[in-house]
């Protein structure tokens, strides 16, 4: 589950991709080439609120985001100066702005699915921790050491669990 939005956001990256071609930005040619690749030095001059700023314009045509939009995905956000972070909203509200809406609700869909399956197993391994009287990061210890997979839990925990190392488990009998 943790690679949820991870791949939510390649699929947001689809649909842009979708929703440019479908707005006729020309991607296909060695100048189309060129012109995306003065527009990334363009951006890259600004600093990133103003770059981030000419991106989110609202008023900004569908055909020149479409442009735009192509230019800035085209590479790694830092290309043009802006934060994977932040390029990661821009890439979000563009595709909003560009692609199919009912393909769009799919994905946020998909991640409120997600987030709600987190959130209860989260849940449930707390009563479980909670029924057992592990501390958490000795449940993880346990757990892992059952055949659990160590990506099913919060990194920290599995690093404190790791800290712990066998000793929690030999103090819980091997089993709880």
């Amino acid at each position: 589950m943790k690679g949820v939005p991870a791949k939510a956001a390649a699929r947001r990256r689809e649909l842009l991709a979708e929703g440019v071609k479908a707005a006729g930005a020309n991607v296909d040619t060695i100048s189309a080439s060129l012109m995306r690749a003065e527009m990334r030095r363009h951006l890259a001059s600004l600093d990133s609120g103003g770059a981030m700023a000419l991106l989110a314009d609202p008023a900004m045509p569908q055909a020149e985001l479409a442009g735009w939009m192509a230019a800035t995905t085209e590479g790694p956000a830092a290309l043009v100066g802006i934060p994977a972070d932040q390029m990661a909203r821009i890439v979000a509200d563009a595709a909003a702005r560009l692609s199919d809406p009912i393909k769009l609700q799919a994905v946020a869909e998909h991640e409120a699915a997600a987030e709600l399956a987190r959130v209860a197993l989260d849940y449930a391994m707390g009563e479980l921790a909670n029924a057992t009287g592990l501390q958490p990061a000795a449940f993880v210890a346990w757990a892992i050491s059952e055949g659990a997979p160590a990506e099913a839990f919060d990194p920290a925990l599995v690093e404190a669990a790791d800290r712990q190392g066998a000793a929690v488990v030999a103090k819980a009998g091997g089993a709880v």
